[in-house]
Order: C-alpha cells, then structure tokens, then sequence
C-alpha cells in the first residue's frame, strides 16, 4: 500500500476510534443475557483475526441462484457505517445496533440496554430521539444482504415479540416489517411488507421520495383504527408469519412486484398486495440488480429461515 493511503487510512481510523470509541462492526460469540443486552465492553478483549475467522462457519447455503440463511450459528453482528466494514460476509447491519443469532433464531437487541453501557452512550449521542436516549438501538433495524440480485423472489419467517412505544414523532402508521427488493441505497429501493395499522403494503423510495404502489388492509382490527397511543399496533404479538417478496422486469420494462404472507406459518402463502411499476409514480422504475434485506421500526422482533432465489 502506498505510504499516503495508509497515511490516511490510519488518520481515519483514529478519528473514528476517538469519536464512537471500539467499532460496531464486530461478529463475535454471543455472550448475551436472557433480555438480549449487549456489554459492548467486551469488545476490546476481541483480537479482530479470531473474530473474521468465524464468519465462514455461519450456517448458510449460497449459490449462483439463491442464498439460504438458517440463522444456526450463535454469535452477534454488530452494526458498522458501510458494507465493505461489515463483519459479515452474507451480512451488512446499517442500523439496530446488533443482530443477535441464538437458539436457531436471529433477532433484534430485546428491552432495554443497560444506562451507561457503551452501545447506549453511543446511541444517545448520536440518535437520541429515535433510540429512546440510547436505550433501544433496535428501533430502527435494518439488514442488508451483502449480494445483489435484479428479479427474484425472497421470503423470511418473522415474529414480533414486543413493541417499543417511543415518544418520538416519527413513530407512526407506516411502521411495520418489510423486505427490501433492488435496493441501491437507503434512498433508493422497493420495499413490501406488513404495517403496525394492520395493512400490507408495497413501496418505491426513489432518491429519498416514497411512494405508495399498493396498500391493502391485511389484519384483523375490528372496529378500530390505528392510534399511536390507544391503538399501536395491529400486527399480532409472539406469532411467527412468513413474508415472501417476488420481484421482476417485464417485457415492456415496467416492474412487478408481489408480496405473499403465510400467516399461520402453515406453508400456505396468501397474495397480500401486488403493484406494477411503470415508472410514472415516484420517479422511473429501479431496474437494477440490487441487494435484498429486512427492516423493523420500533420493535423487538424474532426472525427465521431467509430465502433469496434467482429468477429464471
């Protein structure tokens, strides 16, 4: 490496070391208690190459056309500002502070973490109002696969455990789980999914603007509608479902996209919304290969059994 490339590499290093303290970019063994609350202390006992190494032996399948994810082997994935910094090779963490894997099972952080500990600090510095002062790093949780496909279809199993009622105004309707199709960046990407008002729903981000494809109501609510403090959540709590996402390029160049829920986690997949992107809402059509993933808004979630499989 020429001696100004690592000149700056090393400054660079240095200034974040002295601006978050020890990287979020860390895959380790789990070391967790029963709430799921990280001791980030920890972290500087690690040596970085015992760490990369273990890696290669989460439990996956990847080939040419899909990528399977059992969620097998223990451990924890923790945030990092990139993709290329993530400790994952299937993986990059942009938000949530930390994938937690145990049981056979990976979830957001649970509860609370501990006033005082590093990833709340941390938190609290730098995303106070969306993380409940540091104290909920999951409540905006977001997971990226590190491949990229253009038509596919992807599915995943999912259970939401607990909902984190946070005073910030951003928690609204539009929360929910959801899968990312084609994304480019966060500005730019489909997504399909369930709401915490109790609809499906498809979604284009074009270049920072949303819009709304598709939205049915899914769940059952009664007589009642979403509120965010007498009606917050609509979507069943401690139940696994699956979501599964198919999307393609037509002949004619418009995009489709269809989100199927198995609600009863049977095997049996119902169409819960469907759009076709012709690029005349929100901006033109994604038509690009892009990365795969999951997102949770304010909430502890359980997650099972990802799926990707390549289009013929």
């Amino acid at each position: 490496m020429p001696y100004f490339i690592f000149k700056k590499t090393l400054l660079t290093f240095f200034i974040l070391l002295a601006t978050f303290g020890v990287p979020l970019s860390v895959f380790h063994p789990l070391t967790t208690s029963a709430n799921y609350t990280i001791n980030t202390t920890d972290l500087k006992k690690e040596e970085p190459a015992k760490i990369s190494n273990q890696i290669s032996s989460v439990s996956s399948d990847r080939t040419n056309k899909s990528f399977r994810y059992t969620f097998k082997k223990p451990g924890i994935l923790y945030q990092s500002s990139s993709m290329e910094e993530s400790r994952s090779r299937y993986w990059w963490l942009s938000s949530g502070g930390a994938l937690i894997i145990q049981n056979h099972q990976g979830m957001t952080l649970h509860g609370d973490q501990p006033k005082g500990s590093t990833l709340q600090k941390r938190y609290a510095r730098y995303n106070s109002s969306h993380s409940d002062e540091g104290l909920h790093p999951q409540n905006i949780f977001r997971l990226i696969t590190q491949d990229s496909w253009k038509d596919f279809s992807q599915e995943i199993y999912v259970r939401m455990d607990e909902i984190q009622l946070s005073k910030t105004t951003d928690r609204d309707a539009s929360d929910g789980i959801l899968l990312f199709n084609r994304y480019q960046d966060q500005h730019t990407l489909y997504y399909a999914g369930i709401r915490v008002d109790g609809a499906a729903v498809i979604k284009k981000k074009y270049q920072g603007l949303y819009s709304t494809l598709d939205y049915q109501p899914f769940f059952e609510t009664g007589t009642s509608s979403y509120n965010r403090n007498s009606n917050p959540n609509f979507i069943p709590k401690d139940k696994w479902m699956g979501l599964r996402t198919i999307v393609k390029t037509l002949e004619n160049g418009s995009v489709q996209i269809q989100l199927y829920i198995d609600k009863e986690a049977n095997g049996k997949w119902q169409l819960a919304a469907k759009a076709i992107d012709t690029g005349s809402i929100g901006g033109p059509v994604i038509n690009k290969p892009g990365h795969g993933g999951l997102r949770t808004d304010y909430m502890d979630a359980s997650f099972d059994q990802y799926y990707i499989h390549e289009l013929d």
